[in-house]
């Protein structure tokens, strides 16, 4: 099983620029054996545009069957 790794903060903690650093060096992470996802949420990240992360993403992996659905 793969080791996963989140990364994840209250507003002005740095997550956003961590999140950007991910998406810019992606291909750099996989040729060292790292995944990170590049999904449309990640397209603004890559250019150096601050976004709303994957949150929603992942309290919808976290809990699929609690309702409300939440949407991005």
């Amino acid at each position: 099983m793969p080791t996963v790794f989140l990364h994840c903060g209250a507003p002005k903690t740095g997550t956003s620029y961590l999140q950007v650093l991910f998406a810019r060096h992606a291909q750099d992470l996989q040729a060292e054996g790292i995944h990170y996802p590049l999904k449309a949420f990640t397209e603004g990240a890559s250019d150096g545009r601050i976004t709303s992360g994957n949150g929603i993403l992942m309290a919808n992996y976290l809990r699929p069957s609690l309702p409300p659905f939440i949407s991005a």
